[in-house]
């Protein structure tokens, strides 16, 4: 049961309703006023009696900017969104698979949440969000340093104000911010038609992405690392494999995909 202090207040869910309609039926819709929305007493206090009930713990919470967001979001991400979650996207490359896409693009990126670059970030941000205010609190949250500890237990800190690049580790906006900036090559791949030139589909999470193909494993591969190139990401080559899903295994969010054995039969299933 939920605890009646922790149910949406009437004009909170109201606001986020507004916004979220007006993102989906609007998708070139800019947003000039948002930033008084944040400060307002009933949104605070929501905020507020969330972050007690978490005990300050970093997480993802359903505020307006997510909202407007979610919307232009790519319908194969499913990582950090409302109503999708990390079974959906091992259920979307199973099913894959069963129609044929087998030739694997077994994909890693290298420090994907370090290495996001701010001024393409805030590019990404800016194509929906306009008010100046939002925008000046999206950078101030990208440049705020963060302390964590060593190995040894000593603490350091990390990003800053000359830092440019990466998103805080455990920043509220954090899961958030890294969708946008997926999205970018998500929605490349869908507007140049590189699905259909290379019959192949991305399934992605947060950092992790595969793509399954119809055998042009290695053409979507090459056109995917010169991608994340131009938009300041690397592959980590050594983790990145192509693999035939008929013959081969392959790991994705926890779960190994392929062919499996039959201790008992000998048989493949």
């Amino acid at each position: 049961m939920i605890d009646a202090s922790l149910e949406m207040p009437d004009k909170v869910r109201e606001l986020q309703i507004k916004l979220y309609r007006k993102a989906k039926s609007e998708p070139e819709f800019r947003f000039y006023q948002l930033y008084d929305k944040v400060y307002r007493e009933d949104v605070l206090l929501r905020a507020w009696t969330l972050a007690k009930a978490n005990q300050g713990a970093p997480g993802v919470d359903g505020e307006s900017f997510e909202d407007i967001e979610t919307r232009g979001m790519e319908p194969n991400a499913f990582g950090y969104r409302p109503k999708r979650s990390a079974q959906d996207a091992i259920q979307a490359v199973d099913k894959l698979l069963y129609e044929g896409y087998t030739d694997v693009v077994d994909a890693d990126l290298s420090k994907y949440f370090d290495t996001i670059p701010h001024s393409e970030l805030i590019q990404c941000v800016a194509r929906r969000i306009v008010d100046k205010h939002m925008l000046h609190l999206v950078k101030m949250w990208l440049k705020v340093p963060v302390e964590e500890r060593d190995e040894k237990g000593k603490k350091r800190l990390t990003g800053g104000k000359d830092n440019d690049r990466g998103t805080p580790q455990g920043g509220v906006i954090s899961p958030l911010l890294a969708n946008l900036y997926m999205n970018r090559m998500l929605k490349g791949w869908k507007q140049t038609k590189r699905g259909e030139q290379y019959r192949a589909r991305i399934v992605n999470y947060a950092d992790d992405f595969v793509i399954l193909s119809r055998g042009n494993a290695n053409e979507a591969l090459e056109r995917t690392r010169g991608v994340l190139e131009r938009l300041g990401l690397t592959l980590n080559e050594r983790k990145t494999s192509i693999r035939n899903a008929r013959k081969e295994r392959f790991d994705f969010l926890g779960y190994t995909f392929g062919p499996h054995f039959s201790r008992r039969t000998s048989y493949r299933i």
